[in-house]
């Protein structure tokens, strides 16, 4: 598969589009494979493939026939753990959404900023909760802790209707593991965070702050 550009999609990228466009029409117009496919996904904790069995079939299978396998140690590999949790977070944001939540564009930094420009209120430049959700993701020590606090987030974009690339979270994800790539993939997330988003100056949404505020 290729994204709008033409370019090839990495493993992890590709791997999670196919399993996502496999389900998402299904769960969208109601039907039993979608829905079942969802909720085995989405009740999966999204830092923790080794302890989430009912997501082996997606994530094995959707990678398969992708490329050479990862040199296998007994554990789960990068890739697999990236699309796991990418799959984990799109059920979990698409759950009792009319319409598609994955949708291809904007860094995961860049819809964090977007969220951030939603919940502000008065004269804040941005949303402090949603900043401190953000710096606990960047400091987190393992990618199980990285995983929670990503949850948190996604939550909150579920909440405020805001979409993301979960094929690009995915390789993200992927690389987010790899200790010579973990400081390129948060810069970049930041810089798209902080770089104002075509939504920055849309009205501040009290209410919406105000949720926020209670689930920190």
């Amino acid at each position: 598969m290729s994204d709008s550009t033409g370019h090839a999609r990495p493993r992890a990228s590709t791997a999670t589009e196919a399993v996502i466009r496999r389900f998402e029409g299904p769960y969208l117009r109601g039907e039993g494979e979608g829905r079942q496919a969802l909720a085995r996904l989405r009740h999966a904790v999204a830092g923790s493939i080794d302890d989430s069995p009912e997501t082996w079939p997606y994530v094995f299978q959707s990678l398969a026939g992708t490329g050479p396998l990862d040199q296998w140690d007994g554990g789960a590999s990068d890739v697999e753990r990236a699309v796991h949790a990418a799959l984990v977070l799109w059920a979990q944001h698409q759950q009792s959404r009319s319409r598609p939540v994955n949708v291809e564009g904007p860094s995961l930094g860049r819809q964090v900023g977007v969220l951030s420009a939603m919940l502000r209120t008065g004269d804040e430049a941005a949303d402090a909760g949603t900043i401190r959700r953000f710096a606990r993701l960047t400091s987190a020590s393992t990618f199980d802790a990285q995983m929670r606090a990503l949850t948190q987030l996604v939550s909150l974009m579920r909440a405020n209707d805001v979409v993301l690339d979960y094929p690009r979270l995915a390789d993200e994800l992927r690389q987010l593991q790899n200790p010579e790539r973990r400081k390129t993939i948060l810069l970049m997330w930041a810089r798209d965070l902080h770089r104002p988003p075509s939504t920055a100056s849309a009205p501040s949404n009290p209410e919406a702050a105000a949720l926020a505020q209670e689930q920190e």
